[in-house]
């Protein structure tokens, strides 16, 4: 399943409280939603509610953020099953560009995107 994972600490309360419903047009007219967040009871984990539009096909499911020892995970929630659409991966990589912006000092880890839709994050402490 698509993802991308940071090292750092994430701060999930912030994530949840600056969060705002949207809706994003990705390139090749795919269409993103995002509706809720949801924060597990540890604290630890989010999901939130996606759908991805194009040309009548819709796919809803969750994006999830999962902070483990020192690394932090987006992707598809495994309980889901969806096509890995060009909507589906833009859709991880619009959540990590949010958490991203909530968490300044977390450093891209890795990702199994395609390098073409996937932004400049911080590598190792040094920009790109």
């Amino acid at each position: 399943m698509p993802h991308i994972l940071f090292k750092g600490q994430c701060d999930f309360e912030n994530i949840k409280n600056n969060f705002m419903k949207c809706t994003k047009m990705a390139d090749d007219s795919w269409i993103v939603k995002y509706n809720t967040i949801y924060l597990a009871a540890d604290g630890k984990q989010a999901l939130i509610e996606t759908a991805s539009i194009r040309s009548g096909f819709i796919q809803t499911y969750y994006v999830m953020i999962e902070q483990k020892q020192e690394k932090v995970t987006i992707r598809v929630c495994p309980l889901t099953n969806v096509e890995k659409t060009f909507g589906v991966k833009r859709s991880i990589v619009y959540v990590a560009n949010y958490v991203f912006e909530q968490c300044p000092d977390l450093v891209f880890d890795k990702s199994n995107l395609e390098k073409e839709i996937l932004p400049e994050y911080k590598r190792d402490g040094n920009d790109r």
